[in-house]
């Protein structure tokens, strides 16, 4: 073990409680030895030490930020975090670069630009000095992608934050028949989720026109919805352009339309909807059963009592159809006392 991992070491195990307590001179001195070891670090490169002892470090003498008596100490602490930020940020560049090398063994020149791109936002927080190198390297490979005229490749490079926007105009230009074939075929299908795809991928590419496009698929999605409510198809509708009361009304029409299509009521079609509208669970449930009231009401029976009283056994109705099926159930009549006689 070296120097610096020694002394980081000791410093790491005589760590005191995380509570302010004013140090001791020992301890000043300790904070002024790990000072200079972490320095020392630095210039020799040894991030890994660095990572490994300073955060404990850190907490060990977090006091000097409180202790009136640590002035000549407090701006060494505040180095050592300082340092620990550093090493941190230039490792991640590292890793990043080291990234971004691999990708280009490959010839990945599109994944190579997203992790350049990274370090360039990573640099303007923290290192612009290193930015014309990297800018460099970015530039490069953006004009050699350019040159590719792909449309996937075009979808990343108007992705990425650091690219010239003007100079993608020439590539639109260059790839505009392209793009025109694109939006003919989208155009003929009138997709909504491909088109929100292809605007997302290339919102710089005749936007008012692809807008136009996904409005004329809402209409088109939402009369066809109008006309056949689903479930699925309304959560559909729901995520690409949000509610829509007209629909939501039709998708309940359809599922009590459901449930009471056959002879006796099944309440299945309106637990589903419910699953969609809980916050219409309480008033849901009150039309159904308001419902199944009144079919029985229109045409009192066995069977229309019996789906009642099932589902609602202490409902608001339940006293009314049980008298009323009570009243109405047909008198047996006892033959055994009829005498035949003869004309």
């Amino acid at each position: 073990m070296n120097k610096i991992a020694v002394i980081l070491t000791v410093s790491v195990l005589s760590c005191i409680a995380g509570e302010y307590k004013p140090l001791s001179g020992a301890d000043k001195k300790a904070l002024v030895d790990n000072y200079n070891a972490v320095k020392e670090a630095v210039t020799e490169k040894n991030y890994a030490s660095i990572l490994k002892f300073a955060p404990d470090m850190i907490i060990k003498f977090e006091s000097v930020l409180m202790d009136p008596e640590c002035k000549r100490q407090r701006p060494l602490y505040v180095e050592i975090e300082a340092i620990l930020d550093y090493v941190r940020y230039a490792i991640g560049i590292d890793s990043l670069n080291y990234e971004a090398g691999l990708y280009l063994k490959k010839n990945d020149i599109e994944s190579a630009l997203v992790t350049y791109d990274k370090i360039l936002s990573a640099l303007n927080k923290n290192d612009s000095d290193n930015i014309p190198k990297f800018r460099k390297k970015f530039d490069s490979l953006v004009v050699i992608a350019e040159k590719k005229q792909s449309m996937a490749t075009y979808s990343i490079l108007t992705s990425l934050t650091h690219i010239n926007r003007e100079s993608l105009k020439g590539c639109r230009y260059e790839m505009s028949d392209q793009f025109d074939e694109k939006i003919a075929q989208l155009s003929a299908s009138m997709n909504p989720d491909r088109l929100y795809q292809f605007k997302k991928n290339y919102p710089d590419v005749k936007p008012e026109m692809v807008t136009e496009l996904i409005d004329r698929a809402r209409v088109a999605m939402r009369q066809s919805l109008l006309r056949q409510p689903s479930i699925s198809g309304y959560l559909h509708y729901k995520e690409l352009f949000g509610d829509d009361k007209l629909i939501r009304d039709a998708l309940k029409n359809r599922c009590f339309s459901m449930a009471f299509a056959v002879q006796t009521p099944d309440p299945l079609p309106v637990k589903d909807f419910v699953t969609v509208f809980p916050e219409e669970e309480q008033k849901i449930w009150k039309e159904f059963e308001d419902s199944l009231y009144k079919k029985w009401n229109a045409k009192p029976s066995e069977i229309s009592a019996q789906s009642y009283l099932k589902l609602f056994p202490q409902g608001r109705y339940s006293q009314i159809i049980f008298e009323g099926s009570a009243a109405k159930k047909p008198q047996e009549r006892d033959t055994s006392r009829i005498v035949k006689t003869e004309k």
